[in-house]
């Protein structure tokens, strides 16, 4: 069979997902941790921040971690899950939206 075209998948963050600031408990959008007029606090932000896994993949533009280029899943491939044995396609990942992360990452 001949490769699949990977589809074209924009970089961007969620325009709805918001995450807990550690130092006065305020909930931001992922563009707040670039809207510091200095660099090395932005950058300090994002890798505080882009260390959780969901913020990761909800912030994927901000933390830089989107795929170029974007992979694509193949239908046919199976894999076992290691706490429970159990056999899976690749969509198993994306099923829960509140565990991709950890899931892309294991």
């Amino acid at each position: 069979a001949a490769p699949q075209a990977s589809p074209t998948v924009s970089c961007t963050d969620s325009a709805t997902y918001t995450f807990k600031v550690a130092y006065s408990g305020k909930m931001e959008k992922c563009s707040w941790m670039t809207k510091n007029p200095s660099p090395t606090k932005d950058a300090a932000r994002i890798l505080k921040y882009c260390a959780d896994a969901q913020t990761k993949f909800q912030c994927a533009k901000t933390c830089d971690t989107c795929k170029v280029p974007p992979c694509v899943d193949n239908a046919t491939h199976t894999f076992v899950l290691p706490n429970v044995g159990k056999t899976v396609k690749c969509e198993y990942i994306t099923k829960n939206i509140k565990k991709v992360a950890t899931r892309q990452a294991s």
